[in-house]
């Protein structure tokens, strides 16, 4: 079965159009050398991007031939040295390092949500290994409010229009802000309780009554540990988490012999943004092993191949979460007694 995947929390956050973005100059990336850090990235127009030269060699260069929308100036800035470019006029612009251009090094920046020049972009005649990287290019990539029910609505008509039946719709964003309930003002709560709770309703409202006429679909959430266990010093987001696990199995049960399978993503530390790195203090906090997106997304496409609904991400976190179950006094005196040694520490 081929799926069309629609991803909250990568490309779609709250607030995904971020004012300032910067981008590394790379002599070797992850999976090949001569890399913009951020191959394709989404702003709004007004917002400023900043290249960095970390390696020596590079440069930014806009493909004016079909590359910008109509009426954008040449860019090229000097090899060697850092850059900047304030984007004004909306569409998709196309650029790449000159002097590894056919090595792969190229970026794409949507400005506005505004695709408009395409299928212009789609003709570059690119070269060498940047044929390669442009194919990846062109998909469809909508900016979204995932706590506005109108917004969800909307990018899942759009997706359906264009793309067809959605099959597989994978509810990944959140925020991971606040801390006890006497300090975290009520605002925190309501964000949070939109983004990491209601994002998930919205999208099932959305999607749900296709999957059950065609009898068929996939409903994949991301809670996380915190949901199945707790997370000290975030109440907030061991709440909203707990929500999220207690909607996916009430789904599961629900839809499971009607067609629409269900599957609950429960990792303990990801190496994303929002872990601030993995030597950070919500990093130490999240205990067991941080793991890397990749690997996290490799369990994912494993556990959706077996219709397997629970997905941990560590082997340690079965274990506590058996330990919880099997006894709940004994866990809480345990987490009392780990709390007491962080409140000493604090």
């Amino acid at each position: 079965m081929k799926f069309l995947i629609i991803i909250f929390g990568l490309l779609f956050s709250h607030s995904v159009l971020a004012e300032d973005t910067t981008i590394e100059m790379l002599n070797k990336g992850e999976n090949r050398s001569m890399v913009f850090s951020k191959e394709i990235i989404m702003i709004d127009v007004g917002d400023t991007v900043f290249w960095k030269s970390v390696d020596k060699g590079h440069n930014v260069e806009f493909i004016i031939k079909g590359g910008v929308p109509d009426g954008v100036e040449k860019f090229k800035s000097k090899v060697s040295k850092d850059a900047e470019y304030t984007f004004t006029i909306p569409g998709i612009y196309a650029y790449w390092c000159t002097p590894h251009k056919s090595m792969g090094m190229i970026g794409f920046v949507v400005v506005g949500n505004n695709k408009s020049n395409l299928e212009t972009v789609k003709k570059i005649k690119y070269l060498g290994k940047s044929k390669k990287v442009a194919e990846e290019f062109g998909g469809l990539a909508i900016a979204c409010d995932v706590g506005k029910e109108k917004d969800i609505n909307e990018l899942v008509q759009q997706c359906e229009q264009e793309l067809g039946p959605i099959e597989i719709f994978f509810n990944n964003a959140a925020v991971a802000t606040g801390g006890n309930p006497l300090d975290t003002p009520l605002e925190v709560w309501q964000d949070q309780w939109e983004i990491n709770v209601m994002a998930h309703v919205y999208a099932v409202r959305a999607v749900l009554p296709g999957m059950l006429e065609r009898q068929e679909g996939y409903l994949l959430h991301t809670a996380s540990m915190a949901g199945i266990l707790t997370s000290q010093g975030n109440l907030t987001y061991a709440t909203t988490k707990h929500a999220v696990v207690g909607l996916a199995e009430w789904l599961s049960i629900s839809y499971h012999d009607k067609g629409v399978r269900t599957s609950l993503l429960a990792p303990l530390g990801v190496n994303t943004p929002m872990l601030g790195g993995t030597d950070s203090a919500f990093a130490r906090t999240a205990a067991g092993p941080v793991k890397e997106p990749e690997d996290v997304a490799n369990m994912v496409v494993s556990a959706i191949e077996e219709e397997r609904f629970l997905i941990l991400t560590d082997e340690i976190a079965q274990t506590w979460m058996e330990r919880k179950t099997n006894d709940i006094e004994r866990w809480l005196n345990g987490m009392r007694r780990l709390q007491g040694k962080m409140d000493s520490m604090s």
